[in-house]
């Protein structure tokens, strides 16, 4: 009888390490992370497939798929081509992703999308100029509401 011996915690986490991070790839940080999962929430908002997101991006739709699952790095050059395929603007996208100064943000990146969609959507130009304009004012402490 042959005794199979498991291997080490340490041999794991090497070999683990090897698997996320293969020589000369940069490992995957949680703000990018954070970022494919916001890209994949408006993807799924708008009704894109992958399969669209793949052909669009010229890749298989098994590399978008990792991109949208934070498995891969998303190059900057393709996630703004991604943004501007999915019509949302890349500051939008970045914003509060590492700033402690917007905690509620990465709490609630659902709540903070919905507003943005929302917010696109009004027709009018002057009307979202109006409005931008009124939620600095709050914001910067101008105005109390």
């Amino acid at each position: 009888m042959v005794e199979i011996i498991p291997p080490t915690d340490e041999y794991r986490e090497k070999l683990m390490a090897t698997r996320k991070n293969p020589k000369g790839m940069k490992a995957i940080t949680a703000p990018e992370v954070e970022l494919a999962a916001r890209l994949d929430l408006i993807r799924r908002s708008q009704g894109v497939t992958l399969q669209d997101m793949a052909d669009h991006l010229g890749v298989h739709v098994n590399q978008t798929s990792k991109y949208m699952r934070g498995q891969n790095k998303l190059p900057i050059s393709r996630f703004v081509e991604l943004c501007a395929y999915l019509s949302v603007a890349p500051g939008e996208m970045l914003w509060g992703l590492d700033d402690v100064k917007t905690p509620d943000l990465r709490e609630s990146p659902k709540r903070m999308l919905s507003l943005a969609q929302m917010f696109n959507s009004i027709p009018d130009q002057v009307t979202r100029d109006a409005l931008y304009t009124m939620v600095v004012r709050v914001y910067s402490g101008e105005v109390r509401l």
